[in-house]
């Protein structure tokens, strides 16, 4: 497995093949769009998306048992509604690390709170870094670090068929992470001159240079 590790604001961040960055000075796992989805309570869920959901959170399980953090921050979509399948795998991961602090970044909330522990809110500043859910304009060279668009890279392969693969994306003033949900469509981008792409190949992150 490879982690590519970055600088920006002379911060480090560690990207890992499970689309979570390791914030190294914050102590802080940072995850985009878990996607806890609304669903009522009397409703059942397919065999299918059931066994999605394992497998999304047997990732999370390892990635904060990799890493320890401090602090895990979930950008967008996860913390929807009470009381339906993924809400409860999400109070379980939680109770199996009680020491971790845990916060939702959704703006769509009027106000900030906190539900069973987790704590909720539209954004968050820890300076030079403004954490959002969707891309935000930033002023005095704070970076945004954010999720929402999904951002996938089409990667040229050997035999000149294109694999189309989940990335990160450092452009100006922005860190975008992919969706943990493997399960999101990707948009597909066309790097700028001044962005760097980090491609998720198998359990490696690969940085993208362009020729």
């Amino acid at each position: 497995m490879r982690i590519a590790k970055i600088q920006l604001n002379h911060q480090h961040f560690e990207l890992h093949p499970y689309r979570a960055v390791y914030w190294v000075e914050e102590d802080t796992l940072l995850i985009a769009d878990l996607k806890v989805v609304e669903k009522e309570p009397n409703k059942k869920l397919s065999s299918v998306s059931i066994q999605a959901i394992e497998r999304k959170y047997s990732r999370l399980y390892e990635l904060t048992a990799y890493f320890h953090p401090r602090a895990v921050c979930f950008l967008g979509e996860a913390a929807c509604q009470d009381h339906n399948f993924e809400w409860v795998r999400l109070q379980i991961y939680r109770k199996k690390f009680p020491d971790t602090e845990m916060v939702v970044i959704n703006d769509s909330r009027i106000a900030d709170e906190k539900l069973n522990g987790i704590s909720l809110m539209q954004s968050l500043l820890i300076e030079p870094f403004f954490i959002s859910h969707k891309p935000m304009p930033t002023l005095n060279g704070t970076v945004n670090i954010c999720g929402y668009t999904n951002p996938g890279f089409k990667v040229n392969s050997k035999n000149a068929v294109f694999r189309k693969r989940a990335c990160f994306l450092s452009s100006l003033n922005r860190l975008t992470l992919p969706a943990f949900d493997t399960c999101a469509s990707l948009n597909f981008i066309t790097p700028a001159d001044n962005d760097t792409v980090y491609t998720i190949l198998e359990q490696n992150v690969r940085k993208y240079r362009k020729s």
